[in-house]
């Protein structure tokens, strides 16, 4: 069998091959460990060699495997491939009642929508108090819906929850009395628990870089905690150098970060924010209004670093938070911003970078916090 050229595997040929080692046991044994008929024994090579510390990377075999996983067995020894991963994703949507929802979305919306659905599912049916993250919803899937029965049940279920009863009791007649009926490939176990280990191996490999920048007690050094931590660290002092951290998975918004970057509020640094933010993903621009408005140095100061953000990549993000909400009244600082930047001449600016539509926030409130990054997620999807 041979391996399509996929663009929506291609990521794996970044990935370590120890990493690959769990999606090869997906993919290869059975619920007992027993090999499975439809893998290909040059796989079974390919992980012995990675579990016993040899120097070989072969990821094309693996995604062959996924491929003809997803393909009808008969039809992919008469094409010699199996089908594309788009392809296994729009039937998992078919299956899970989701194809016009995720219509024009690619794999990784996908992916996204399509573990969201049955992990909210999985939540409901065990009664988690939290919310499972995506290694814990992981856990469950591989300790309690190991089996292609099991996991079967489970996606039929999902599908059918918001369904007339009518089609309830048919589902359940074709079930039992009728199992060469059922509606999902009996290998639904396999297929569910490879979609989510690759969106995991997907997003090891991805991450945000992001900058932040702002006057001096702004807030950019707590923003950078709540990133981190997901919590609010009150910090008295306001941070007179650059502050940095590295390869976490953030967990208020939910994904990795590459890298998280304060850009230091003195003026020595304004000059040069511009090149400090070239190669961000996203751009958090953090300012007290209050201050802005009725200080003439910090206005100042907040107009010449919104004229070093005009020439960015139009790609880029770029999110304006007003911080220090519990000084001042939303409306009226709306209103009397808008009003200075365009007074200010910035109003070309301000509607490239759409800095009207800035965010409010009080730092010390976390839950005004958490649905501020809920507003920044919504806008990175």
């Amino acid at each position: 069998m041979d391996y399509i050229v996929d663009k929506d595997l291609e990521f794996l040929k970044n990935i370590d091959s120890k990493k690959l080692n769990y999606l090869g046991h997906i993919l290869l044994y059975d619920r007992i460990g027993k090999n499975r008929s439809t893998a290909f024994d040059e796989s079974f090579e390919l992980l012995s060699l990675n579990e016993n510390n040899r120097d070989i990377k072969n990821w094309q075999i693996f995604a062959r495997e996924i491929q003809c996983f997803g393909g009808n067995s008969f039809v992919n020894t008469v094409r010699r491939n199996g089908v594309m991963y788009q392809e296994i994703l729009d039937d998992v949507a078919n299956k899970m009642e989701l194809t016009e929802s995720l219509k024009g979305k690619n794999a990784v919306e996908k992916e996204t929508k399509i573990i969201e659905k049955l992990k909210k599912y999985v939540e409901k049916i065990i009664q988690v108090q939290e919310e499972l993250s995506i290694e814990e919803f992981q856990y469950v899937l591989r300790e309690y819906f190991d089996t292609s029965s099991a996991m079967e049940r489970l996606l039929q279920e999902a599908a059918a929850e918001q369904k007339h009863w009518v089609y309830k009791i048919g589902n359940y007649i074709i079930d039992k009395f009728y199992p060469e009926f059922k509606l999902f490939n009996p290998n639904w176990s396999v297929i569910m628990q490879a979609i989510v280990e690759i969106s995991l191996l997907r997003n090891s490999t991805q991450g945000l870089s992001i900058a932040i920048l702002g006057a001096s007690k702004a807030g950019k050094s707590t923003l950078l905690k709540y990133l981190k931590t997901g919590k609010f660290i009150q910090l008295d002092e306001g941070s007179m150098s650059l502050e940095r951290e590295t390869s976490f998975v953030s967990p208020i918004l939910n994904m990795p970060i590459n890298e998280g970057e304060t850009v230091p509020g003195d003026k020595i640094y304004v000059d040069k924010q511009k090149a400090l933010c070239q190669n961000k993903d996203l751009i958090l621009f953090c300012f007290n209004p209050k201050e802005v408005l009725e200080v003439n140095e910090k206005k100042n100061d907040f107009l010449s670093r919104l004229g070093m953000l005009k020439d960015l990549n139009e790609a880029k993000k770029i999110v304006f938070i007003a911080t220090h909400g519990d000084l001042y009244v939303e409306k009226q600082v709306r209103f009397d911003l808008y009003k200075m930047i365009h007074t200010a001449e910035m109003g070309d600016v301000s509607s490239k970078l759409n800095i009207d539509d800035f965010l409010c926030v009080n730092l010390k409130d976390e839950v005004s916090t958490k649905e501020m990054f809920d507003i920044i997620k919504e806008k990175l999807l």
